[in-house]
């Protein structure tokens, strides 16, 4: 059996596991409003940071400043999680990405189960953030879980992230999540910028897209004086 063959193998054996793992981190609840403290992020770092450790990741834990936390009103720290499989030369590093946090449960009286309390029924999983992202973060675990039980020596390093505040909804890019990470976390972590990054969030499980949306956002400077419309002594830029 080639190692493709036996690294799928592996993930096949462990479906239920990874269904399992899934249901466990919808019922850690993680969901943050501004003004929050940082104990949303405790119990769901913690664990996953002892699975990670558990097949001989490197875990960091690296928050970004009280100063950009503080931007929107956040409390500090708050910790992205990293966990490294080193490879034999280091690089290139691939990173999978995930975010910890998820949308509030909105109207409860909608839901047929409970938020948290995740339920199996005809072969789908219901619970808050299971495809939104408790999934995608089961699925990387396991991915690599399957490696490394493999036996398999990547040439280069495998990076797990699970990242901060993807779900406040604030512009600009200013939370201590991803924008973070990308501008300074991942440098100071010792590990640098990946090389490439699998965005794990699911879009449909029949496909796997080769690019994501961005955006740009920017700002304009226009010389005048703002006035009500009804008054005189505007400046019209």
């Amino acid at each position: 059996m080639d190692i493709e063959r036996e690294i799928l193998s592996r993930i096949d054996d462990m479906s239920q596991d990874l269904v399992s793992l899934t249901k466990d981190l919808i019922k850690i609840e993680c969901i943050v409003t501004p003004g929050s403290s940082n104990s949303e992020y405790t119990e769901i770092v913690k664990f996953l940071e002892g699975k990670y450790r558990s097949i001989g990741l490197e875990v960091k834990l690296v928050s970004a400043s009280k100063e950009k936390a503080s931007e929107i009103n956040y409390a500090h720290p708050r910790h992205n999680i990293l966990g490294l499989l080193k490879g034999i030369d280091g690089n290139p590093m691939l990173e999978i990405f995930a975010h910890l946090d998820t949308v509030n449960v909105g109207d409860a009286h909608l839901w047929k189960t409970e938020p948290f309390n995740p339920v199996e029924q005809e072969g789908r999983i219901y619970g808050l953030g299971v495809i939104d992202a408790r999934c995608s973060l089961a699925a990387a675990f396991y991915a690599t879980k399957a490696i490394v039980d493999a036996g398999v020596k990547l040439k280069g390093n495998l990076l797990l992230a699970g990242a901060v505040d993807d779900e406040v909804g604030s512009d600009p890019l200013s939370w201590p999540g991803t924008p973070y990470l990308v501008e300074e976390g991942h440098e100071l972590s010792g590990w640098g910028l990946p090389d490439m990054v699998i965005n794990a969030e699911a879009s449909g499980l029949d496909t796997i897209w080769g690019a994501f949306t961005g955006r740009l956002i920017f700002e304009v400077e226009i010389e005048g004086k703002r006035a009500h419309a009804g008054t005189p002594h505007g400046v019209n830029a």
